[in-house]
């Protein structure tokens, strides 16, 4: 997988076919080894200039936001360079903004609704 991701001739085309969301699912493995590769995939995906559009484009950004909040280091890290070099493209900003402010707020409001008993 790493081998595709690595070779930034390969990020479109892998962009556009899927990649993004099995590369997701890949994080939530319990092995060490896949969620480093797995992070690692996503920020060769996040800095290439056709898929970040692509990913901004496509309100692709939400992966890249829960990451930020996850505990393993590694994660946080590629939410950082994904964010960075989502900001380089001026037209890009205010999506990002919108986007990541959406989430959040839905977060809120989650955070605000009652406990239900059953």
């Amino acid at each position: 997988m790493l081998l595709w991701y690595s070779n930034e001739e390969n990020h479109p085309t892998v962009y556009l076919q899927g990649a993004l969301n099995t590369t997701v699912h890949l994080t939530k493995t319990e092995d060490d080894v896949c969620r480093k590769y797995s992070a690692m995939a996503l920020r060769f995906m996040a800095t290439n200039p056709q898929v970040r559009g692509l990913l901004v484009a496509d309100n692709r950004v939400e992966p890249f936001i829960s990451l930020a909040s996850e505990e393993y280091l590694d994660y946080k890290r590629t939410a950082a360079v994904a964010f960075a070099s989502f900001s380089l493209n001026e037209e890009n900003r205010p999506k990002v903004r919108t986007h990541a402010a959406e989430t959040h707020t839905q977060g809120v409001e989650s955070c605000d609704r009652p406990a239900v008993t059953v």
